[in-house]
């Protein structure tokens, strides 16, 4: 058997550890696979589904045909005209059933490219009930489990990819939303000088001696109003915009 791991399926960890040489793609650099991965990688929101979480990149290895996965692992030994329409799950539940040869049967049970489909096949068993269980509990989207207040009782394996993919969300969220605040604030302190400007051009200089917090009440409807502000004059925040915690902290 030769020592490249084959794998007819473009997702998942274990699909992607076994690939078969006859891709011919690897000696492709790391780089280049890791890039090609996260291209692929799903864009999971607090709406996507529970199911589609859990079963991510596991459908087409149950679908995979037995002939195609002797063809790729074993050059064809074992292949039967009539088993080409069976799939590899269904291999794995009763595989003295589709090959009678016990010399190849054992081969093939015995390789660690057998192992880790079973193995997969095995969790997406599980994790298939975990959907079930969860569809039945109500809880349908990525949204509904960050508030179910059973994550405990759900399997280990099931409870683990969901709280990474919660996490995974959640953390995009903070940093989308720390990218708005400092759009935002960008955008107030260019109000604020247009405004400054115009009262300035307008011969209104006496508007310099102003506390800056009056000033936002007065002419930009107190946004970036801040308490510990509140004796700070317009002018000093001028000299030192970058100083005041109004403006870095809205």
């Amino acid at each position: 058997m030769s020592g490249n791991k084959a794998s007819a399926v473009p997702q998942g960890d274990r699909q992607r550890r076994a690939r078969p040489a006859s891709e011919g793609d690897t000696d492709q650099p790391a780089a280049t696979h890791t890039r090609d991965e996260e291209a692929q990688r799903p864009q999971w929101t607090m709406s996507s589904s529970v199911e589609d979480i859990l079963l991510e990149g596991s459908t087409s290895s149950t679908e995979m045909k037995l002939n195609y996965f002797l063809r790729n692992y074993f050059g064809g030994r074992g292949v039967v005209d009539t088993n080409e329409n069976i799939s590899i799950s269904v291999f794995v539940l009763n595989s003295e059933m589709f090959i009678n040869d016990n010399e190849i049967l054992g081969l093939i049970t015995a390789s660690s490219s057998y192992r880790e489909l079973k193995i997969e096949l095995d969790e997406r068993e599980i994790l298939l009930e975990a959907v079930n269980r969860l569809h039945h509990e109500g809880v349908l989207f990525l949204g509904q489990w960050r508030d179910y207040e059973e994550k405990d009782t759900v399997t280990p394996l099931a409870r683990g990819k969901l709280n990474g993919v919660l996490t995974q969300v959640l953390t995009e969220e903070r940093r989308e939303a720390g990218e708005k605040a400092r759009r935002d604030q960008q955008q107030v302190i260019f109000n604020l000088y247009a405004v400054i400007g115009d009262l300035l051009f307008g011969g209104r200089v006496r508007v310099m001696e102003i506390k800056l917090n009056d000033f936002l009440t007065l002419e930009m409807e107190g946004k970036g109003i801040l308490h510990a502000n509140r004796n700070v004059l317009l002018r000093i925040f001028l000299v030192i915009p970058r100083g005041i915690s109004a403006m870095r902290e809205y």
